[in-house]
């Protein structure tokens, strides 16, 4: 089986002085993966679909273990991710370049601000740009 390996390092200097942080993910067992481009509308489009009864491009079962959306910055359209569970949804934008990382399938919103999580699995990440074939990829592991 394969392992992935995911690093994400944040360097800056301010006022002559270099800070470094790095921190690493390994996930084991790596039995699938998927790497697509999507050419995103100003309609919102279903981009992935975790569903067990599923199968095709863009759709999993629910042993999704990581998933990464980027910006590819083909235009400066800003595109909005919705992600959506069995009861309730939250959103992201992303502005060119940026990227939204998941390190599993599950989720929780709510705006009350007084409630205990209660993790539901995420059925599906919808997008729309505000500018026509703006470009994303993403990058999903099962």
């Amino acid at each position: 089986m394969s392992i992935l390996k995911t690093t994400i390092t944040e360097e800056i200097t301010i006022r002559g002085v270099q800070r470094v942080v790095t921190n690493e993910m390994t996930i084991d067992n790596v039995s699938e993966i998927d790497y697509r481009t999507v050419k995103i509308p100003t309609s919102e489009i279903e981009v992935i679909n975790i569903d067990p009864l599923s199968n095709g491009a863009g759709q999993f079962g629910t042993a999704v273990r990581y998933i990464r959306i980027s910006h590819t910055g083909s235009t400066n359209g800003i595109v909005t991710l919705r992600v959506l569970g069995d009861n309730q949804e939250y959103f992201v934008r992303l502005d060119s370049y940026e990227s939204f990382l998941l390190g599993n399938a599950y989720m929780d919103a709510n705006d009350s601000g007084n409630e205990s999580p209660s993790f539901d699995s995420i059925k599906s990440i919808k997008a729309t740009s505000t500018i026509a074939d703006t470009v994303l990829e993403y990058f999903v592991i099962v």
